[in-house]
């Protein structure tokens, strides 16, 4: 097995180069929406459920190519500024990719919003486990770091092995300020305050395509679904043991804004995999010592 440090450095040289963010995101094409729980350590009045937003949008160049853009925002009712650094929270977002992923929370026909569509059952269990452990391991250790989070994945888990899954954006928004500030960008929100054409959270691209009206590259990513993890821990720890929690969500941009392309086949998922309660996957979550 590669060193830790040679793991990170991969995973970092993989991803995408990094977007110029600009104040406003570009005009969305389509839009998708889910809700789940927040993030809510014990005894500190965090008690703010979530909506996870996605946009994408499509983008046209001089030299007559284009490329897709799907930014993640998310909201919190009643608010809370989850990019403030006085936040006792912080934590990871993850995006990753599944080529052709459907956009169907729902393979197995039994009705639970999972990622069941999207990831094996074995999978995304142990992606929700493997990344809760690595934030139970950081509980007390102060704010995250991307380098932080790119470790939470540097490799993935075996149960994993026979899906085509490849981690495809990396963040640390949770209790660290916004690259972009309200105040040079008033249009801008902090994370816990987005919707779903403003990027708060993580922006992911495709690879150029050639020419701009080419429209395949929009057909497949307008279809497939999106799994995000997320998962936080506690700044400063509060007992021996700490604190962290951990979601898995799968979102498809599936309500088409007025004048774009509509593809046929299209899907809904409302899919979400983790947080509390867990306990029947064997997963730490809330106070716990590691598993």
């Amino acid at each position: 097995m590669a060193p830790p440090a040679v793991l990170l450095l991969a995973l970092l040289c993989a991803l995408p180069p990094a977007l110029t963010q600009s104040c406003l995101a570009p005009h969305p094409n389509a839009t998708g929406a889910l809700p789940l729980a927040g993030f809510q350590p014990p005894e500190l009045g965090l008690n703010s459920t979530y909506t996870l937003s996605t946009a994408l949008a499509t983008q046209s160049f001089a030299n007559n190519s284009g490329l897709i853009l799907q930014t993640f925002s998310l909201a919190s009712i009643p608010f809370v500024d989850l990019s403030a650094p006085s936040l006792p929270l912080t934590g990871c977002v993850l995006a990753l990719a599944v080529p052709g992923s459907p956009g169907s929370s729902d393979r197995d026909g039994t009705g639970q919003d999972t990622c069941a569509g999207v990831l094996s059952t074995e999978c995304a269990a142990a992606l929700v486990a493997q990344a809760n452990n690595a934030s139970l391991a950081n509980s007390g250790t102060g704010p995250s770091s991307v380098a932080m989070c790119a470790l939470v994945l540097a490799q993935l888990p075996v149960e994993c092995g026979g899906e085509a899954l490849s981690v495809v954006g990396v963040a640390a928004p949770f209790g660290n300020p916004p690259s972009l500030s309200e105040s040079d960008c008033p249009d801008y929100p902090a994370a816990g305050n987005g919707s779903a054409a403003q990027a708060a959270l993580l922006e992911t691209q495709s690879a150029p395509y050639s020419p701009a009206s080419d429209t395949a590259t929009y057909d497949i990513w307008v279809k497939q679904a999106t799994p995000l993890l997320l998962t936080a821990w506690l700044k400063n720890g509060t007992g021996p043991e700490g604190w962290a929690d951990t979601r898995l969500v799968c979102s498809t941009p599936d309500e088409v804004v007025a004048g774009s392309r509509v593809v046929s086949g299209g899907g809904r998922t409302v899919g979400r995999w983790g947080g509390w309660g867990v306990v029947l996957l064997g997963v730490g979550l809330g106070w716990g010592a590691l598993v």
